[in-house]
């Protein structure tokens, strides 16, 4: 037994000092944060690279551990390995807390109540919008998306008379699903929008839309702020379109002041 047990404390003890020994040679000055930030992308890497992403919990409580460890034998290892986990854990978190996605039996026209979070030119004649879904008429709560992306024909619609960030509105919509890839392996845009909170994309008209509460009651800061920047970049551009007589040029000058390129043809917009 004794002999044993002094072998499983040699093995142990040659495990420790592997792991104590120094991973490379010592960061520069300034370095560190950088090491930091290349491991934590690290473990979100690893979350999308796995073929069955683990739970987020677990991952936590093994994070959780390796600190401890580490604040009890302060092993080298260990600060790379705890931010691995954390990037993992992040991503699996960030995934769990999105609302769900829109379903196919909810695909189709709707009556849509949400708050204006986005609001930018899309195309000439169209702007995208970004609302945080408050009500849809039809559909149970616990299927809504947390957010809906949509593409807003201005027919008969002056872009004055649009909301701001932070106004509630009421419109109908035809929501659709989120955009899959064109052919395997290619770019995802539905990943992204997911990524960002939007579970359902969709179409809608200016005149078919109410401001149902104006003002941005309630709005946090980084609303208020964005109301702001759109309110400024509707005054430049009704300074810019009063100033210049060709309509192709204002809106040159439009994208390079504010990068609204939503104005441009489509032919200038790739040149």
């Amino acid at each position: 037994m004794g002999v044993m047990g002094a072998e499983r404390f040699s093995l142990r003890e040659r495990l420790a000092a592997l792991a104590a020994r120094p991973m490379g040679p010592a960061p520069a000055a300034g370095d560190a944060l950088a090491r930091a930030a290349a491991w934590f992308a690290g473990g979100i890497f690893l979350w999308f690279g796995l073929p069955v992403p683990p739970s987020p919990w677990p991952v936590l409580a093994l994070a959780g551990l390796v600190a401890l460890a580490w604040w009890r034998w302060r092993w080298p290892v260990m600060p790379a390995l705890l931010l691995v986990l954390a990037g993992l854990a992040w991503t699996g978190l960030r995934i769990e807390l999105q609302r769900t996605l829109l379903l196919p039996a909810n695909v189709g026209a709707v009556a849509l109540e949400g708050q204006v979070e986005r609001i930018r030119p899309h195309k000439p004649g169209r702007v995208r919008m970004v609302l945080k879904v408050r009500d849809i008429g039809g559909v149970r709560r616990q299927y809504w998306p947390r957010r809906v992306r949509l593409s807003v024909s201005l027919k008969g619609v002056e872009a004055a008379a649009l909301p701001l960030p932070g106004d509630v509105v009421r419109l109908r919509a035809v929501l659709l699903r989120l955009p899959r890839p064109q052919e395997p392996g290619a770019f995802d845009p539905g990943r992204d929008l997911y990524m960002a909170g939007i579970g359902a994309t969709g179409f809608a008209r200016a005149r078919d839309m109410e401001i149902v509460e104006g003002g941005c009651a309630g709005c946090g800061p980084w609303l208020l702020l964005m109301r702001g920047v759109e309110r400024l970049r509707r005054a430049i551009a009704a300074r810019v379109r009063a100033a210049m007589d060709d309509e192709r040029a204002a809106a040159l000058a439009l994208a390079l002041m504010t990068g609204e390129r939503g104005a441009l043809p489509e032919r200038v917009r790739e040149d």
